[in-house]
């Protein structure tokens, strides 16, 4: 793992002081203890991130009041929209099972999928993950 410290000088690595600096002769930029920690923050941190959320790239993100909540779409459509979140974040191979479960103006997907180093990941590894009001 990386080793974290504070800038406390100028140099090519850190053109500002006290800003946060990863030192790259630990042999790894990733900030994570596994590949499955990883994969595990970037689909959470996706699936919260709204379209329109980012003012430079209002297309960027999740449409959740576009398309899923407090609209009519189908089961099908959104389970795909969810499915491409899933699937498109770095690190995931492939995704193995995924079923949504719509209650009122609630959502709950439950998936599982295979990481690039073969470890699965599911919804159970992150707690209750429902969406909506």
């Amino acid at each position: 793992m990386a080793a974290i410290k504070l800038a406390i000088a100028i140099d090519a690595n850190n053109p500002v002081i006290g800003d946060i600096y990863i030192d790259p002769t630990t042999g790894s930029d990733r900030m994570c203890a596994t590949l499955l920690e990883e994969v595990q923050q970037s689909i959470i941190t996706r699936f919260f991130f709204f379209q329109g959320e980012w003012f430079l790239d209002p297309t960027a993100g999740v449409p959740w009041y576009q398309s899923i909540l407090g609209v009519k779409n189908s089961d099908a459509n959104v389970s795909a929209i969810l499915q491409r979140v899933i699937t498109t974040t770095p690190g995931v191979q492939s995704l193995l099972s995924f079923s949504l479960n719509r209650s009122g103006r609630t959502i709950s997907p439950k998936f599982a999928c295979q990481l690039a180093d073969g470890t699965t990941l599911t919804s159970a590894d992150f707690g209750p993950m429902v969406i909506g009001s």
